[in-house]
């Protein structure tokens, strides 16, 4: 694939963005990252921006949006120009290849990519036959598996791309409408959850909500829930570990009832502080398991005869 293109100065007010060639619809109205006009204050602008020339004379931008943004206060400004000759597939080739330059696409990048392959590309064929010259590990998913990050708010394909919401959450995500959807970001901004937890808590809101016949926003503004939201004299750590306990609480009220009930006894037996019982998981038989921590192995043996004597007089 021959890419004809030129370097050249061109004036800021012939630049306009139609916005058909980005990968980050998501990103249209954020600012320019803090260390990127950093870095271009320092070094200048090191990798021009592409753009396309119009018959009209103007450019349509086709990667390097957050790069103008930065210096959209000069009168000119060097930008890479493609011709408007220039085939689709040379188009998106320099725009996988800006973006794999700073970083590999992420699975929201990915599908957008995608999904302007299918604009630029109507044909199956050729779309096919362009993907499949792509180097590899440029796109690692399938579109079916990218298809379903399209259908998310923008705000939640915002913050997957910034790394706040866990592209393992993604499908429980699409079990509720827009609205809700930026309510669960406002939650785990709140909680500040990890990956696997984002993934357990949208599982676990999902089936207490359908179980109460209740919308996930009704739920979260119980009384339950909202004196650990709303109590920010705790941590987000302190306030995550609460929100987990009483979903787990919810989800499973004969369990939480078992182990409250255990606890319950434990604490009356008074044990020392390196003294620990355990029920069997899920309390799937009535066995507790009793550990003992020693400082270290000389303790353990100097007691350990009269433990094992007390055993075995208590089996006798």
């Amino acid at each position: 694939m021959v890419m004809e293109y030129a370097y050249k100065e061109i004036g800021t007010a012939e630049i306009f963005d139609s916005h058909t060639y980005t990968i980050h619809p998501f990103l249209k109205d954020s600012p320019s990252p803090k260390s990127l006009m950093e870095s271009i204050d320092l070094s200048g602008l090191i990798n021009p921006p592409g753009v396309i020339e119009l018959e009209d004379m103007r450019y349509d931008v086709i990667y390097g949006r957050q790069r103008l943004k930065c210096i959209c206060s000069q009168e000119k400004i060097w930008c890479k120009i493609f011709p408007p000759s220039t085939s689709p597939e040379t188009i998106l080739s320099v725009i996988m290849e800006d973006q794999h330059s700073k970083k590999n696409l992420n699975l929201i990048e990915q599908a957008f990519f995608l999904k302007l392959c299918q604009t630029l590309i109507p044909n199956n064929e050729k779309r096919h036959s362009y993907l499949q010259k792509l180097s590899q590990h440029r796109i690692t998913k399938g579109h079916k598996f990218l298809d379903k990050f399209l259908d998310l708010h923008p705000k939640i394909q915002r913050k997957l791309h910034e790394g706040v919401v866990s592209e393992k959450a993604v499908n429980g995500f699409l079990k509720f409408d827009h609205k809700q959807q930026c309510t669960l970001v406002n939650l785990f901004k709140n909680l500040q959850l990890s990956s696997n937890n984002q993934k357990n808590v949208i599982t676990d809101l999902y089936e207490i909500s359908r179980r109460k016949g209740i919308t996930l926003d009704n739920l979260l503004e119980s009384k339950d829930f909202t004196v650990i939201l709303h109590n920010h004299k705790m941590l987000p750590k302190q306030r995550s570990i609460k929100f987990l306990q009483l979903l787990k609480q919810l989800n499973n009220p004969r369990l939480s009832a078992a182990q409250k009930e255990l606890e319950s006894e434990i604490k009356q037996l008074k044990l020392p502080a390196n003294i620990n019982l355990t029920p069997s998981q899920y309390f799937e038989t009535e066995e507790v398991t009793l550990s003992i921590k020693f400082k270290n192995f000389n303790e353990c043996k100097s007691v350990w005869k009269g433990i094992a004597d007390r055993i075995s007089t208590t089996q006798t």
